[in-house]
């Protein structure tokens, strides 16, 4: 069996520091930002976890900006539909 590695995205946890969030009305999430030119969405969760989701469209960033429901849309559009790492 092969060992297992983390994948290196050549952005650290440094970045996730740096990147502009907005603050959300949630009960689960306190803050999402994105960086366009990566289609990068970065989402601080209430638990104090960051997680970067990649390839995500700046559509869905906007839509969960907009969302009656931060938590209920992460889980609809978000979770279990791009690939991420935990970056704190």
């Amino acid at each position: 069996m092969p060992e297992l590695r983390p994948v290196k995205t050549g952005m650290g946890e440094e970045a996730a520091s740096r990147m502009i969030r907005t603050a959300v009305s949630s009960t689960t999430v306190i803050s999402i930002g994105y960086e366009k030119n990566s289609a990068l969405l970065e989402v601080e969760f209430t638990s104090g976890a960051v997680y970067r989701y990649f390839s995500v469209s700046e559509h869905i960033y906007r839509e969960l900006l907009s969302a009656a429901s931060v938590g209920k849309t992460m889980g609809e559009v978000v979770i279990g539909k791009y690939s991420y790492m935990r970056v704190r």
